[in-house]
């Protein structure tokens, strides 16, 4: 499972924060970011 976090505005001197997660198998084949057809 994957998991995103997403804080907008919620400290003054981060107006944006984000972070994210690949929880699984690191051998497990995956793909990287692209566009679908």
């Amino acid at each position: 499972m994957c998991l995103i976090l997403f804080a907008w505005k919620m400290h003054r001197n981060f107006p944006l924060v984000l972070a994210a997660n690949r929880d699984e198998f690191y051998e497990r084949p995956s793909a990287p970011a692209d566009f679908w057809d």
